[in-house]
């Protein structure tokens, strides 16, 4: 991103250093050919200046060797950009275009102060601010990650996370294949869940059968299975998966298949 925005504002340099020149200074006027020659002299020393900054942010492959001239660019463009604000502002005797023009002022003025310092030596600075940061930061990290634990466990308990959710979480690595497949042998998961989970080859038949051997899942949980002729209970009062769910083990293969060819 740096050769585009720095090819960007080299443009915007050279527009404001035009708009500067001519409006401000009265310059590049035909009539006055001394006027006119120092216009063009100005314009051509600032360009002969900003366009090595602009060659070495093309240069360099390092990220942190492209900010030195980068930062050149932008206090160029934001020291032009402040003549423009302040002349606009001096012009103008409107109240709430003054106030508009004052905020824009200080966004330069932040500009300059960070592109003449910090942004030419950003591995200075890192080092220099940022180090005393990390021990603190990383503790705030594992509090939150324990928060997070407990109100997972919580929320877990309470069964307020369904089938998708543990998908997610399990396959953005938060939590473990052995955390999900607890879940599902104490019966946390209900059966529509279950069917999720096998489906997408995240437990395994034995597993989902084994879940209602044990009995772990209520009739309202096994409800939209049995509706769907997935489950159906026996004598012993068992819930069994049905044939008809084998099918969509066999459509997860085939899928399988074709995503590997």
């Amino acid at each position: 991103m740096f050769i585009p925005i720095g090819g960007l504002v080299v443009a915007a340099i050279v527009i404001m250093l035009l708009i500067c020149l001519k409006k401000a200074l009265g310059l590049f006027k035909a009539k006055k050919p001394f006027k006119a020659l120092l216009g063009i002299l100005v314009t051509v020393i600032v360009a002969a200046t900003a366009l090595p900054n602009y060659i070495g942010i093309i240069a360099f492959d390092d990220p942190l060797r492209k900010m030195a001239p980068m930062a050149s660019l932008i206090l160029w463009a934001s020291l032009l950009a402040t003549f423009l604000i302040l002349r606009a502002a001096y012009k103008t005797d409107s109240i709430e275009r003054k106030t508009i023009l004052g905020c824009i002022f200080y966004i330069v003025l932040a500009l300059i102060i960070m592109s003449s310092s910090q942004w030419k030596e950003p591995q200075k600075f890192y080092v220099k601010y940022e180090a005393s940061h990390i021990d603190h930061e990383i503790e705030a990290l594992q509090q939150d990650k324990k928060t997070l634990a407990r109100l997972f466990d919580y929320m877990a308990n309470k069964r307020m996370l369904n089938a998708g959710d543990y998908k997610y979480m399990y396959e953005h690595g938060i939590i473990s294949i052995e955390k999900l497949k607890h879940l599902v042998s104490i019966g946390n998961i209900d059966g529509k869940g279950l069917e999720l989970l096998a489906t997408r080859g995240i437990i395994t038949l034995d597993e989902f059968q084994a879940v209602l051997d044990n009995k772990n899942l209520t009739a309202e949980a096994m409800q939209p299975l049995v509706d769907m002729g997935i489950a159906k209970k026996n004598d012993q009062g068992v819930y069994e998966l049905k044939r008809a769910y084998i099918k969509i083990e066999e459509k997860i293969k085939t899928e399988s298949d074709v995503n590997s060819h």
